[in-house]
């Protein structure tokens, strides 16, 4: 318009894009299937174009009529990270592209076994998985149960199942996971070794159960198999059947300790180790027990017996209770009979003192030792390290020593030391 002179108009035609889909997604995703999912487009069209690739899988193309709203893949690559794409078609017109992504579910590589199978324990292990896997997720247990659980990381290739019963069969199954989504599962499924006795309550029992190696065991107090404990068994030493409570040998566990120590244990059971007051006062209670103490010192060895063995309740201070003699060492512990037991917090001695601050352990001290095995380790000066006075004296710290117990009516080999 130039004043009130208007110029001829200039017409053009033009045609919107057709209404495109939207929502799309991936359901039911499986190792080698899947279904893409998506909401229709509002306005009318021909048909839709869906495709999907994953690296190093060649793209698929597929046409389906408008009103479909799903579709069903198969013969996917398990444990791939897909693309999708979807658009509509209005004759020679296409919408703009709606994508999303989808990863397949990943059943396990073969090889999951069950191996070195016993009464209570077996060895589960699987290949590696590599790429794609974050963790694993171990579920095992016997039919009618709950299944226990384990989560294990991406590195793990093994797991020793415990406290399994003898004589059952179980089931187990792995998962990978990949964050928290789990993956399909590989499953195996074994029997325990059963044996005479299903709930052994000492090492006696494990061993007429055909144990034979001096090795970590369940026990089972009062034979109650709800009340499992984890304890090392001397099978070796004079017809076996020992459960070791204190093992001194490398100064690596420090065994000046507090009263809560004591009473729940301590170290590594392989190792040195002090397997808890409360422990042996459960253990002594539901039989009746013989003390071995084994001493070494290079190519040097003593011994020292006593036909009975307690160790009274928290209510009486974990009160140590012995029988007769017998033995190499020298009658030294008898010294402590009847002694209440000490640590650097808990003063039940009757010195003037605290003997354990003194003499840098936790013991039965009376007033206040001759016998110090829980002392500090190496240490020669004058009652200060692992004493037994009637072998090698109060300079001395002795480098190994053992004690254990064991049922005083168990049937042992004749004794050779």
């Amino acid at each position: 318009m130039r004043g009130q002179v208007e110029s001829p108009p200039i017409l053009d035609r033009f045609t919107t894009a057709p209404d495109p889909p939207s929502h799309l997604k991936a359901i039911n995703v499986s190792e080698s299937q899947a279904i893409l999912v998506w909401r229709l487009a509002t306005a009318p069209i021909d048909h839709y174009v869906i495709s999907y690739k994953a690296e190093g899988v060649p793209a698929v193309r597929k046409t389906v009529s408008s009103n479909s709203v799903e579709l069903q893949l198969a013969g996917l690559r398990a444990n791939t990270v897909y693309t999708a794409e979807i658009y509509s078609v209005q004759g020679a017109r296409r919408s703009s592209s709606v994508r999303g992504s989808f990863t397949t579910d990943s059943r396990l590589q073969s090889g999951l076994t069950v191996h070195d199978i016993t009464s209570t324990e077996a060895l589960v292990s699987w290949e590696s998985q590599g790429a794609g896997v974050t963790g694993y997720l171990l579920l095992y247990g016997i039919k009618g149960d709950e299944l226990q659980q384990v989560t294990l990381d991406s590195r793990t290739t093994n797991h020793q199942l415990q406290q399994l019963l003898p004589g059952a069969k179980y089931t187990v199954r792995l998962h990978g996971l990949r964050d928290s989504e789990r993956m399909a599962a590989v499953t195996a499924h074994f029997t325990t070794v059963p044996v005479h006795i299903p709930y052994p309550k000492n090492c006696g029992e494990e061993l007429s159960n055909g144990r034979t190696d001096s090795s970590i065991v369940t026990l089972y107090l009062n034979g109650n198999k709800e009340k499992p404990i984890r304890v090392f068994c001397d099978m070796a030493t004079d017809g076996g059947g020992w459960i070791v409570f204190q093992r001194r040998m490398n100064g690596k566990i420090n065994f000046t300790r507090t009263w809560k120590d004591y009473v729940a244990g301590f170290g590594d059971l392989t190792e040195e180790h002090w397997l808890g007051l409360e422990k042996l006062n459960q253990l002594t209670s539901q039989q009746h027990f013989e003390l071995r103490v084994d001493l070494r010192a290079g190519d040097e060895t003593a011994y020292a017996t006593y036909d009975n063995f307690v160790v009274e309740g928290a209510s009486m201070k974990y009160q140590l209770g012995l029988g007769k003699y017998a033995g190499t060492a020298g009658n030294s512990l008898s010294y402590h009979r009847g002694s209440n037991f000490t640590t650097v917090d808990m003063d039940n001695d009757n010195a003037l003192t605290n003997c354990a601050v003194s003499y840098r352990g936790g013991w039965w001290y009376q007033n206040c030792h001759r016998v110090n095995l829980n002392g500090e380790y190496g240490n020669n000066r004058d009652h200060q390290g692992v004493n037994w006075f009637g072998w090698k004296g109060f300079e001395f710290s002795i480098p190994f020593t053992e004690m254990k117990m064991r049922p005083h009516t168990f049937s042992r080999a004749t004794r050779t030391e």
